[in-house]
């Protein structure tokens, strides 16, 4: 029969049977699967030790007596001794009580020294045996520090190492933005999508190696009662449990409320917590040495570091180093899609553009009330050399006339080509590249009134760039790049 049916036949919690299979008292016998089958014959055995542990008989005499090395009734004879003293110690205090009542003195008034002398005698004996009225059997329970802030810390440690996991797979396999993101939607994927990967990988750590990433830095293990690891859907409900009862979700404030109560739980009531008692989780503890809490810390710094790189690496062009033209297209292409402008146009593996937009004539027009808006396609030249883009230019005028004014330019079209081109180069790691586009920004970026003439390196690309723009009547631009 499984452990479940043992407590309710015999009045006794897990807790004691474990201690009571851990000193010797009773030996389980084990299925093929490694669970635990208990006999008629062993609750038996535990029910008569219950009834010894309640009549104050030691777990030394009751381990005597099952191995033979002392009679029941010699042991029932010296605890009978024992109890005749104690009756007697105890109607001592009895008489005592009833003398002061009888006394009707008050706290003020009361002759602490007459009643102690009445008391001494007791007081001693008592200190000498320890003897206390309450049931033994309450204390039988393998005694482990609950350690509440160590696995909370690993909880945390967990949570960071899910979130490097999301990352990862958000930012580099998949290569999103945060900046293409709205607010609200970036803060949920940040803080809700790590909870799916706790729930599907955190049972498999469990299940596989009895520990998780966290909770192995800091040293600790949790297994099942019966001394197995969990099996993946045992750890997978624990861990259902534990988001919705101790981690309230990851909702702010809930959750620091559902932690501060169940702390509480752990620490005041001497409980277990809901998730670890439905699952009969019993966790195990290593040294508690400074050096973990260092390791700690360490491993903390790193997963902060790299979730930051992997955030700058979804900045970096899809295609690095010696790239053809076809893939200097590709790197544009995955620009504009942080775009508002030109929704619907790309360039093709030729680097020409093709879409909806691209059907206008290289320098069409819409007026607009008294203005010209602008919306042709700012087309680039290209130089390559056995397969390799070596340049990318770019030479544009227009001249509103009468029209009236113009309050478009390029700036953005030509920074995306310096991305998808100069960022690319081999010598450009994630950091220099994300610093690169934020110089970029500032250099390359022209008012409506005002002349822009600009000349730097990236890597081993050469970048010229000159601009001049009237807002009433005209606007130019000349941009070359063009490797060293």
């Amino acid at each position: 029969m499984r452990i479940q049916e043992v407590e309710f036949k015999t009045g006794l919690t897990r807790a004691n049977i474990r201690f009571y299979e851990k000193e010797g008292l009773i030996e389980i016998d084990r299925k093929e699967n490694g669970y635990r089958d208990y006999s008629e014959e062993d609750v038996e055995t535990l029910l008569k030790i219950k009834l010894l542990r309640q009549l104050n008989v030691t777990i030394g005499d009751i381990r005597g007596t099952q191995q033979s090395k002392v009679e029941l009734s010699e042991i029932l004879e010296k605890r009978l001794v024992e109890l005749v003293r104690e009756m007697k110690d105890l109607e001592k205090s009895k008489m005592v009580c009833k003398e002061i009542c009888e006394d009707r003195t008050s706290y003020q008034q009361l002759d602490a020294r007459k009643y102690l002398s009445l008391m001494e005698k007791e007081i001693i004996y008592m200190k000498q045996n320890h003897i206390s009225i309450s049931t033994n059997v309450e204390k039988d329970v393998i005694k482990h520090e609950p350690q509440p802030w160590r696995r909370y810390f690993a909880r945390e440690m967990d949570y960071a190492f899910y979130s490097v996991l999301w990352g990862f797979l958000f930012f580099v396999l998949f290569r999103q933005r945060d900046e293409g993101l709205p607010g609200l939607i970036l803060w949920i994927m940040v803080l809700f999508a790590p909870i799916l990967f706790t729930i599907f990988m955190e049972p498999l750590f469990l299940s596989v190696f009895g520990t998780t990433p966290g909770k192995w830095v800091l040293g600790i293990s949790v297994l099942h009662g019966e001394g197995r690891k969990l099996t993946y859907r045992e750890g997978l409900g624990r861990t259902l449990k534990l988001i919705c009862y101790g981690e309230g979700f990851y909702i702010p404030i809930y959750r620091e409320c559902r932690i501060y109560e169940c702390m509480g739980i752990y620490l005041n009531q001497k409980k277990m917590l809901p998730w670890d008692e439905e699952y009969d989780c019993e966790y195990r503890f290593k040294d508690s040495k400074v050096v973990r809490g260092f390791i700690y810390v360490a491993v903390d710094i790193i997963f902060v570091l790299l979730y930051i790189y992997m955030v700058l690496y979804s900045f970096t062009p899809i295609h690095r180093g010696n790239i053809s033209l076809a893939e200097f297209s590709a790197n544009y292409n995955e620009y504009l899609k942080e775009n508002d402008f030109y929704q619907y146009s790309y360039l093709d593996r030729e680097g020409k553009w093709q879409g909806k937009e691209a059907t206008l004539e290289a320098e069409s027009s819409i007026e607009y009330g008294n203005n010209v808006i602008f919306l042709s396609h700012p087309q680039f030249e290209y130089i390559e050399k056995d397969g390799v883009l070596v340049e990318v230019s770019l030479k544009y005028a227009v001249n509103a006339g009468k029209k009236g004014s113009i309050f478009w330019n390029f700036d953005n079209e030509i920074r995306n080509a310096i991305y998808s081109f100069a960022c690319a180069q081999s010598g450009m790691n994630a950091i220099e590249i994300y610093k690169t586009m934020k110089d970029i920004e500032e250099k390359i970026n022209v008012g409506y009134d005002e002349e822009e003439k600009c000349s730097f390196n990236i890597d081993n690309v050469k970048i010229n760039y000159k601009s001049k723009r009237d807002y009433k009547k005209y606007y130019e631009v000349t941009f070359s790049m063009k490797l060293q």
